[in-house]
């Protein structure tokens, strides 16, 4: 298992994490990798934005680190283009509130 910490992003700390994975095949068993990440903010109370696991299985490490990277750059970006509108609930949910004057 590997842990790559990024360069932060606009405010907020990436952490990738790639754990590797067998697959069968016809050809026997293949080695792939599983990616993870998690996005942190020193200006929160709780360490962790956010943190998800993908479903994908990558060819090589430095595949699914670069993948995880740019997952996690899609979704902080989500982040600040919804401050006003959204907030983050615990570690996995993620919640849009409506707007002001509209209907539930």
């Amino acid at each position: 298992m590997s842990y790559q910490s990024h360069a932060p992003y606009r405010g907020y700390g990436i952490e990738v994490q790639v754990t590797p994975a067998k697959t069968l095949s016809f050809h026997g068993v293949g080695h792939r990798y599983k990616a993870s990440w998690t996005i942190s903010s020193p200006g929160h109370l709780e360490p962790d934005v956010a943190s998800f696991p993908e479903c994908l299985e990558f060819m090589s490490e430095e595949e699914a680190l670069r993948y995880g990277e740019k997952r996690a750059h899609t979704f902080i970006d989500c982040i600040i283009s919804e401050v006003p509108q959204s907030r983050v609930i615990g570690e996995y949910v993620w919640l849009r509130e409506p707007a002001p004057n509209s209907e539930r």
